[in-house]
């Protein structure tokens, strides 16, 4: 049985959560205020932990401003792989899993 460490940072009077689940290799991240759901190397995880006030900070902006729309055509083989990548790590909808891939989150 896998492991789950939950903890709480506080960016702006606000707390929020996130989560550890380690492995052998990696470490799998979660945080929903930092649009984070990915697995790290174990030894990339302190970089990560180190930079996830600045994460959170930038996904609370790229929220506040999501106001353009990017539209792009896939083939439906590719839809369907991109939607089967986004709900294995979690994300609730493509939009949230594509921004994160194109911002360099995941």
């Amino acid at each position: 049985m896998a492991t789950k460490i939950t903890h709480y940072i506080l960016v702006g009077n606000k707390r929020y959560e996130y989560t550890l689940q380690p492995k052998r290799e990696y470490t799998t991240i979660i945080c929903e205020g930092a649009g984070i759901r990915a697995q790290f190397p174990n030894e990339q995880v302190p970089t990560v932990l180190a930079e996830l006030a600045k994460a959170i900070m930038q996904a609370r902006q790229d929220v506040e401003a999501q106001s353009e729309v990017i539209r792009f055509r896939v083939t439906p083989t590719e839809k369907q792989l991109m939607e089967k990548r986004a709900m294995a790590l979690g994300y609730e909808n493509m939009s949230a899993y594509l921004r994160a891939v194109a911002l360099g989150r995941i």
